[in-house]
């Protein structure tokens, strides 16, 4: 089993993307409502983060809207992150599926 040294990740949070920044590997931004890391290997100016260019800047996180409720569970519905409702008093979730 593999094992993860958390001690190794480090990210360095930039704040809001600006144009005129110089970022380079590991910085991290918010832009248009979702959190971005630059990944390439050298420094550079005016690349905005965009879901169709990856040679800069990878998604970290997205959405900007609050998706669910405290306590309710974030599921993936095979097409979009949804939100499960949290339910009543006494009731469990039970899972028929194997995956």
């Amino acid at each position: 089993m593999a094992t993860l040294d958390l001690g190794k990740i480090k990210f360095t949070w930039k704040g809001v993307w600006s144009i005129s920044t110089s970022y380079e590997r590991d910085d991290v931004v918010s832009h248009g409502g979702s959190s971005w890391i630059y990944v390439n290997a050298v420094a550079a100016t005016g690349q905005t983060p965009s879901d169709g260019v990856t040679t800069y800047w990878n998604k970290m996180s997205e959405g900007s809207t609050v998706l669910t409720t405290s306590g309710d569970l974030i599921i993936h519905n095979g097409s979009a992150t949804t939100r499960l409702a949290i339910g009543q008093s006494g009731q469990v979730l039970k899972s028929t599926g194997t995956a």
